[in-house]
């Protein structure tokens, strides 16, 4: 594994870097990575752990890498980026906090008020 392993990355690297490179430095800022894959992938995944560390994110951020499953054309990955910006768009102009809408909207009233249902466990 560890041979298939660093020949992936080294190719990874290898396309990562002459593709950067040819960008100007305010592009490669905003540079959005989608890596694409099961479902079961998504822990560890290669692809993922490659690119947070080339852009230094941080594992919970998922600002510049996104991971994806049943995107299969580039357009696909354009269009969730795109919904992903728009998203925290819009939660930075209501909530005040570009992540809000990464979780349910009802969800901080339903964790309150399901303490005060009975379950019967």
């Amino acid at each position: 594994a560890e041979h298939a392993t660093r020949a992936q990355l080294g190719a990874l690297h290898e396309q990562a870097t002459v593709l950067l490179a040819r960008l100007p430095a305010s592009e490669r800022e905003r540079v959005h990575v989608v890596v694409a894959g099961a479902h079961q992938a998504r822990a560890r995944s290669l692809g993922m752990q490659y690119f947070r560390r080339l852009f230094g994110e941080p594992t919970d951020a998922e600002e510049r890498v996104t991971y994806a499953e049943a995107v299969d054309t580039v357009d696909d990955a354009v269009a969730l980026v795109c919904m992903q910006r728009l998203d925290r768009a819009m939660a930075r102009a209501f909530f005040g906090d570009e992540k809000r809408l990464q979780r349910d909207v009802l969800g901080d009233a339903a964790e309150r008020l399901l303490e005060d249902l009975q379950f019967g466990h």
